[in-house]
């Protein structure tokens, strides 16, 4: 109840999903590993128009974000005033495949922690974001 569905985008080997909520919009991307960094771009682009709300970017990304920093997508995140969050691995091969962004005037309180149970995926973690409830 804190967040309304806006889009679903699917393209080839590339998924997102739009959720907003009355202070900070959410942007979920799954891009395969033989995913358009380009067509990936582009979608990150349309959907973080609103610059009246801070906004999450996150999830699968898989380009490691200490190899392949310049990317399209986060090269495009970056130079419009996101910031990474993840700072360690979240690959069994030592890569940042697993990612974080949030554009906002302060931090919000966002923390993201790498979460490993034994049921994710066999060879990387996920990720916990956590942010305070600031909505009554």
């Amino acid at each position: 109840h804190k967040f309304k569905h806006v889009q679903d985008i699917k393209d080839e080997k590339i998924q997102l999903s739009n959720l907003s909520g009355n202070q900070l919009d959410i942007i979920m991307v799954y891009k395969a590993p033989a995913g358009n960094d380009s067509v990936l771009a582009r979608h990150l682009e349309n959907l973080t128009t609103n610059r009246n709300k801070p906004t999450i970017v996150c999830g699968d990304f898989n380009m490691c974000f200490i190899d392949n920093r310049k990317n399209k997508s986060t090269s495009f995140l970056l130079h419009s005033g996101f910031k990474q969050l993840v700072h360690e691995a979240t690959h069994i091969g030592g890569g940042h495949i697993d990612h974080v962004y949030l554009r906002s005037e302060n931090s919000l309180g966002v923390t993201v922690e790498l979460y490993s149970p034994y049921f994710t995926a066999k060879d990387h973690d996920a990720l916990c974001i956590s942010f305070p409830d600031t909505e009554e």
